[in-house]
């Protein structure tokens, strides 16, 4: 009989869902990283046999697939209408993303470069995001999908990094250590280290919203 149908008795292994095994793999990662996730280390959080997993996930991309997919629904993002313009709106997108991503450290990375194509609710994520850019600030179609994909990619790419200096380095130290008093810039460097990672993103993220900001004024132009 299969695990859904079968009622959980004392002692008996919880039931598997897609859901349940996708929530398990989340809070292994939350524990240690995705480095660790394995099959068998989700059927033994969940107390069943490696196994039985496979009634519901073909093998470990399947697993990440299934992992990524319930990240999103569980995540989900900001309501355009609580966003004065398209430049906080898209922040706030990063900003979720990316407190997202940080609960699970290395999931970004890994989904990124295991997964393709992306789940089905990262797709629509997406494309929930660019119509909001086309129907409230109206951006060119092209230029909503272009913005989404800019900042979606620069999200991960940036929480990528950081996850892995904070593997390395959780207090973000040594970065000075190469530095000798009097080096040329070396006191604007060590301001900048100051600022310590989310100020840095935010920084190179202004820096991708000005382009947009130029691309979006170029099209209006040639209306």
């Amino acid at each position: 009989m299969p695990a859904e149908e079968t009622k959980r008795g004392r002692g008996r292994a919880p039931l598997l869902s897609e859901p349940t095994i996708a929530d398990a793999a989340l809070a292994l990662i939350a524990e240690t990283s995705a480095a660790d996730l394995t099959m068998q280390s989700v059927a033994s959080r969940l107390g069943v046999r490696h196994s039985a997993l496979y009634r519901h996930v073909s093998d470990r991309r399947d697993l990440l697939r299934l992992v990524a997919d319930r990240h999103v629904e569980l995540m989900g993002f900001p309501d355009p209408e609580d966003s004065a313009g398209w430049r906080e709106y898209l922040v706030a997108s990063w900003a979720l993303l990316d407190a997202g991503c940080a609960r699970y450290p290395g999931l970004a990375e890994l989904v990124y470069a295991s997964v393709w194509p992306p789940p089905q609710r990262s797709i629509a994520a997406g494309l929930r995001l660019a119509q909001a850019l086309i129907q409230r600030w109206s951006f060119p179609e092209p230029l909503a999908m272009l913005a989404v994909d800019l900042v979606l990619d620069f999200t991960i790419d940036a929480r990528s990094r950081v996850d892995r200096i904070l593997s390395m380095s959780p207090e973000w130290s040594g970065f000075g250590d190469a530095l000798h008093e009097g080096q040329e810039l070396s006191e604007v460097f060590e301001r900048h280290l100051e600022g310590g990672p989310r100020e840095w993103t935010l920084a190179k993220l202004d820096v991708i919203l000005d382009g947009l900001e130029a691309a979006l004024h170029r099209s209006s132009d040639k209306l």
